[in-house]
């Protein structure tokens, strides 16, 4: 209870509809690691990174660890999950007001403060694949690294080499062509589907990109490469291509020329098409941007989740889905499976689907913590 006249402090006072805090745990996307990192106002854009923010890394290294002064982007599009022990700039300390002293002054309005990081904190969290947490460790103990803010909204990562001594006074080249739109679809298919691309390529130079075959619209059978198909590399030429997460052993299996030599400020939206023929679990596809034969412009653009699965069988697309004894939110927890997890169907009760776990137990999940082959 409080005294009559007592003081109300900030930490006496709670939200009975705030929901439960969350762990660091609990905002680590699948498939990622949280690792944190030392920064200071100089590498991170003075300061002013927050969490939600991507980021790219560069390293800078000195001639005893490379042999030569370098610096190298080595990681693209990483998330930021905290800085400091903030997980949301809301929670960020912002600067002190000035107290006022002398002669009031006209009170002009101000634009809002972009969140800052605390003067006394040293620590990024970011969200990393496991082997490039590896690298990036090796880097910040031999190296020094520098963080770049990305723009809202852009998940496109480019092929950028190293920069030297040697290249300080050389003029930064620009890329000659973009990707501006891309679409792969469906997201979900079966043996037998095709998985339709379309990409949109410009031309953002002064001189025509020359192309080469294969002609938009060709078709390929998976596990078929532009190699194998007697499309090998003509270098100079400009083509797009698709990748897989480790699907393809070789980079950019899928490749389509632009239909034809594409005009200084010109456009062409380019389609191909590639047959499933094996299932896969869930994978990511995206689409790239080459100057042949091995320059890769432009790539991870249209990052698109695909998964080909037989009609009997499931993947959970949750952090964890319960296992329930009834088609019921009201039944019991038999078991939790976790992301990624293949589930064997073997019926279905409205919104619910009944599954045959791991271990032979059988029990029920909810249609919204699974990805089918007929999802949409």
């Amino acid at each position: 209870p409080l005294a009559a006249n007592q003081q109300i402090l900030g930490p006496m006072v709670t939200n009975p509809q705030q929901q439960d805090a969350k762990t660091i745990g609990d905002l680590v996307p699948a498939g990622k690691r949280a690792m944190s990192v030392t920064f200071t106002e100089h590498n991170t854009v003075g300061g002013l990174i927050a969490p939600g923010d991507y980021v790219d890394v560069i390293g800078v290294f000195n001639k005893n660890t490379l042999g030569k002064d370098q610096s190298i982007i080595l990681l693209q599009d990483v998330q930021v999950l905290a800085v400091a022990q903030a997980t949301s700039p809301d929670q960020l300390q912002r600067p002190a007001s000035p107290t006022p002293t002398g002669t009031p002054t006209t009170v002009r309005p101000t634009p809002t403060p972009l969140p800052v990081a605390p003067a006394q904190t040293r620590t990024l969290t970011l969200a990393v694949d496991p082997d490039a947490a590896e690298r990036l460790a090796l880097a910040e103990d031999n190296g020094d690294l520098r963080y770049l803010v990305r723009p809202n909204n852009e998940r496109t990562q480019r092929d950028v080499p190293a920069a030297d001594l040697s290249t300080l006074i050389s003029p930064i080249q620009v890329a000659a062509g973009q990707i501006i739109a891309t679409e792969i679809s469906p997201s979900n298919t079966k043996v037998g589907d095709t998985i339709d691309v379309k990409i949109t390529v410009k031309n953002t130079s002064d001189k025509t990109l020359q192309s080469e075959g294969p002609e938009p619209g060709f078709t390929y059978v998976q596990g078929q490469t532009y190699f194998t198909q007697q499309f090998a590399s003509d270098p100079g030429k400009w083509r797009v291509g698709i990748g897989t997460a480790s699907l393809d052993s070789t980079e950019l299996p899928y490749r389509w020329g632009l239909g034809g030599d594409l005009a200084p400020g010109a456009t062409t939206t380019v389609t191909g098409h590639i047959k499933v023929t094996q299932d896969f679990k869930a994978t990511n596809f995206w689409a790239a941007l080459v100057n042949e034969p091995s320059t890769v412009v432009q790539t991870g653009v249209g990052m698109t989740l695909v998964t080909s699965m037989p009609d009997n069988l499931a993947v959970v697309a949750v952090d964890a889905a319960n296992v329930r004894s009834s088609p019921s939110i009201a039944a019991s927890v038999i078991d939790q499976v976790k992301y990624g997890t293949e589930l064997q169907i073997i019926g279905q009760s409205a919104d619910w689907f009944k599954i045959k776990l791991p271990d032979s137990r059988e029990g029920w999940v909810a249609a919204g913590w699974i990805v089918t082959a007929g999802t949409p």
